[in-house]
């Protein structure tokens, strides 16, 4: 009740204003007057009252709240309405409403803090306004939140804070689209920063202090927030920096949305100032300005899509008529110093050194970048590609100097700073693969300098290059703008395999670093393989979406290979075994998948793909005749469950690569609705009946139970075979030779069976 009473009364008076407006019954004045005394005469009454009984009640501040609700309606009134007054006599009035509604609000408790905060948000709503007063109203939500971060100050509710925050991103966010606001938010929320952080630090009037500890008012839930803390450690009791990223976030928003002005140094820059002010209060705030810096280039990068809002910004000078340009180079420059030297300035002001040092690098790095991207759309650019090298020299230079003054660990930020410089000249001078190769480059020299200085931070930009050099080549066939030519596989993709390889020893005394371009390495040589053997079946068209029995077979091959190799290097390195085991295995899991397709979806049986006439030396050797010695030598190298597994594999794929074999030797291709003939079949059951034998005698002899099992089921298959296929097919001699065949080879069989089953039964033969 005491909340809608009220919300009646102050509502009563700006509908009262309302209706006299309406029906004209009083003169402006007359209405400003009325509806002033009838402010200030609520909160005579409930100041009267407090003095009388001695105490308050929330009765008594929901009618000091509809005072300042009703006082705040007439001052803007007499300026929006009827421009009885200036401006400035305005937003002073209602600076005094505010600071007098704080006051109060300390004396009366949360029924005044709250009506008054919502009250003082919705008071432009409530009166109303065209969008060419959006200015006015910016500034009178700036008085507004100042009132009330005082009130904070000496008596903290969080809701209080998040109502200053989410209300003064309201009338931004309200501002959006509005001409009227261009180069207004900037400032906006540059000084709604500084006052989220200077407000509640400070004990602006230590009597209203000593009121908010008295005040009995106060006691159901109000905190002041640390009256005996020094400076801006007050501000760290408050959300402060939740807070401060949700400005940060509006400021990169508003850049995207504005047009650029030659006053845009005026409009971004005060947030940036009061975020390295932020910054000197340690932990989390010291990443603030990183975060502002972040904003920004994203900012303006989206400024320079199509379709963003209409305005496309983009950087362009005609005829010697600068447009844009020469405005937004001061700016970007002035940017980048400003973030350089503040950065710097803390360096030695403040801790979390790596954080300033970084900063203090990246900032021209990154505003360069913007620069580039919105005057030549990622364009060639020579004098772009000259300024990116400038800048790496001035890099190199500083780091010298840093080094001469003993200062290592700070020497080797620049040495970051001139690979991102050297990065920037080779994407605005290259394209496709000179720029992949020229990012590849880098490997070596930033490997040496990671192991000469054993900085971390050197290993980690050596690991960044080498993952955008990894994402670049992998994603290739879905970036269209990579154009094909001919050869540009090895250029690109060996050449860069090759600067990997060669950093790989100079890691040898950090081996984190090490397995990482261990890693790298095994994956571009994997990508050069394909690369080239798509390059070489397709003319040069790597990206083709053909998949063919040729590339499966060469991948199945190569896979496996590469497999057996990163296999035998495991047992050689010692701080990579790891790596190169993990590595084999993917490699092998790939082959064998590889021949996968090769036996099934892309076999020419099903698919009717011509295979050449030449006996034996054609695609069959390698799609089916090639598996069988890969995974003979797997099995051979390889230990455990692999071992076993290459074992059947071999197996299997030595069945099917004779079994090919003696159809394209009879047929002269794979057509599967081709009719076997006699021959054709008599040849299969010897063969595989030789193939039987060899496998018990060898299971018998050397190789164990699992070979002479696998010989056994052969010569069943084969037995089936003969009954069920060769009796109702074969003739003549054809038929008697291969029965006899199979009668002398299961008589041979029987008795090797008894001799290797009673061996086999002996003890210990196990």
């Amino acid at each position: 009740m005491v909340w809608l009473g009220g919300v009646c009364v102050a509502l009563a008076g700006i509908f009262l204003v309302k209706y006299s407006i309406d029906q004209g019954l009083l003169t402006p004045w007359a209405r400003v007057a009325l509806a002033t005394c009838s402010g200030l005469a609520m909160h005579a009454l409930a100041e009267w009252t407090i003095r009388k009984t001695g105490r308050g009640h929330p009765a008594l501040a929901a009618l000091a709240a509809a005072g300042s609700l009703t006082l705040s309606a007439a001052a803007l009134a007499a300026l929006h309405l009827y421009g009885l007054v200036p401006a400035l006599v305005a937003f002073f009035f209602l600076a005094v409403v505010s600071m007098a509604t704080t006051i109060l609000a300390v004396r009366h408790g949360t029924v005044l803090a709250a009506l008054g905060l919502v009250g003082c948000y919705l008071v432009p709503f409530l009166v109303g306004g065209d969008g060419g007063r959006i200015v006015e109203v910016l500034a009178y939500c700036l008085i507004v939140s100042a009132a009330v971060l005082l009130l904070i100050r000496y008596a903290y509710r969080a809701w209080l804070w998040w109502g200053v925050v989410f209300g003064s991103l309201l009338w931004w966010l309200g501002s959006m689209g509005l001409d009227a606001a261009d180069g207004f938010r900037g400032p906006y929320l540059g000084l709604l920063a500084a006052a989220l952080l200077y407000l509640p630090a400070v004990d602006w009037w230590p009597k209203l202090g000593e009121i908010a500890r008295n005040a009995s008012a106060l006691k159901p839930g109000w905190r002041p927030l640390a009256p005996a803390a020094a400076g801006l450690r007050v501000a760290a009791n408050t959300p402060l920096r939740a807070g401060l990223l949700a400005l940060v976030a509006a400021h990169g928003f508003s850049i995207a949305v504005e047009p650029f002005s030659a006053s845009a140094a005026v409009g971004w820059v005060p947030l940036v100032l009061v975020l390295f002010a932020a910054a000197r209060l340690g932990g989390k705030f010291v990443w603030l300005p990183w975060v502002s810096l972040a904003a920004q280039a994203f900012g303006w990068m989206a400024t320079g899509l199509s379709g963003w809002t209409g305005r496309e910004f983009r950087l362009v000078w005609e005829s010697g008529h600068d447009t844009a340009g020469t405005g937004f180079l001061i700016y970007a420059a002035s940017s980048a110093a400003i973030y350089a030297a503040l950065a710097s300035w803390n360096l030695r002001a403040v801790h979390s050194q790596p954080v300033w040092a970084s900063l203090a690098v990246a900032s021209p790095a990154c505003w360069l970048a913007v620069a580039y991207a919105l005057a030549t759309d990622l364009a060639i650019s020579s004098e772009w590609a000259v300024a990116g090298v400038t800048l790496g020299l001035l890099y190199t230079a500083a780091g010298w100097i840093l080094w001469r003054l003993s200062l290592g660990k700070l020497a080797t930020w620049t040495i970051l700073g001139c690979s991102a410089s050297y990065s920037l000249a080779a994407a605005m001078l290259f394209q496709e693969a000179g720029l992949t190769v020229a990012l590849a480059a880098q490997a070596v020299p930033l490997t040496w300098l990671a192991a000469r200085h054993g900085t971390s931070n050197v290993a980690w930009m050596t690991k960044a290059v080498l993952a955008t050099l990894v994402i670049r080549l992998t994603l290739n066939p879905w970036l269209p703008a990579y154009a094909p030519g001919p050869g540009w596989t090895l250029w690109t993709y060996g050449a860069s395999t090759l600067f990997c390889m060669l950093a790989t020893p100079l890691a040898s005394s950090l081996p984190k670093l090490r397995r990482w371009i261990e890693a790298v390495s095994a994956h571009l040589l994997v990508l050069t393989c394909w690369a080239v053997t798509r390059d070489l079946l397709y003319d040069g068209e790597v990206f083709s979406g053909e998949y063919g029995l040729t590339e499966a077979s060469i991948n199945t091959a190569v896979w496996a290979s590469l497999g057996l190799v990163y296999h035998w290097r495991s047992r050689t390195g010692e701080h990579v075994a790891a790596v190169y085991r993990w590595v084999s295995r993917i490699l092998l899991a790939m082959s064998v998948a590889s021949y996968v397709s090769v036996l099934l979806p892309l076999n020419p049986v099903l698919t009717l793909e011509p295979v050449s006439g030449t006996r034996v030396w054609n695609v069959l050797l390698l799609a089916y005749g090639a598996p069988v010695l890969l995974a003979y030598l797997t099995n051979r190298h390889h230990e455990g469950r692999a071992a076993r597994w290459a074992g059947k594999i071999a197996a299997a794929s030595l069945f099917v690569f004779v079994t090919v074999e003696i159809r394209h030797l009879w047929q002269g291709s794979l057509e599967a609705i081709s009719p076997a003939s006699d021959g054709e079949m008599a040849t299969y059951s010897l063969v595989w009946v030789s193939m039987a034998v060899a496998a018990v005698l060898a299971g018998w002899m050397r190789y164990g139970p699992g070979v002479y099992r696998g010989g056994l089921a052969l010569l069943i298959f084969t037995i089936c075979k003969v009954f069920l296929v060769d009796m109702s097919g074969l003739t003549g001699l054809l038929r008697a030779a291969s029965f006899m065949g199979l009668g002398l080879s299961l008589l041979g069989l029987a008795y090797l069976h008894q001799r290797f089953g009673t061996a086999d039964s002996e003890p210990g033969s196990d």
